[in-house]
């Protein structure tokens, strides 16, 4: 959900990184969104936890971390924060 161009539920035989979910839905919205903090909420044993993602750093190839999503996990892509 958030900045990016089909949000809604992405379904998958396998598992994904949350970068290919996003994918799924259609990619990044560049106008709006903020790669460097990506959200995940992860529900689990009663808890919810809270990851925040920098794709940004993946997508330049700073950074090879791939962030593996569990079933039922939320992806949020905030819109970035701009002054006019």
């Amino acid at each position: 959900t958030g900045a990016v161009l089909r949000p809604g539920k992405v379904t998958s035989d396998r598992p994904i990184t949350a970068l290919e979910a996003i994918m799924e839905a259609g990619g990044f919205d560049y106008t709006r969104a903020n790669l460097k903090s990506v959200q995940v909420i992860r529900n689990e044993n009663g808890r919810t936890d809270h990851f925040t993602l920098n794709l940004k750093r993946v997508l330049t190839g700073q950074s090879s971390e791939s962030f593996y999503l569990k079933p039922l996990d939320i992806v949020y892509v905030p819109e970035r924060f701009s002054w006019f």
